[in-house]
């Protein structure tokens, strides 16, 4: 039973990866490259005022280019 267990989890470990390498080729292939570096500098401290300082942006076309992005990420997740 332990191991059964132990197999689907890790199962699930495989399927959200796969779901997360899908998402960021779709990113890389929808989004635009000002769109894409946004992205990659957000998520590396999820800090919207950070984000637009590292890349010398206002903090409106910050919150611009955010609402794109989260626009793309929730038509990749409607179609899987």
């Amino acid at each position: 039973h332990t191991r059964s267990c132990l197999a689907r989890g890790l199962g699930d470990v495989y399927k959200r990866q796969l779901v997360y390498i899908q998402l960021l080729e779709y990113l890389k292939d929808t989004l635009e490259e000002q769109e894409l570096k946004f992205f990659c500098e957000f998520i590396k401290t999820l800090n919207m005022k950070q984000t637009a300082k590292a890349m010398n942006i206002s903090l409106a076309t910050a919150y611009r280019i955010h609402k794109r992005v989260k626009g793309v990420c929730e038509e990749f997740l409607l179609t899987k």
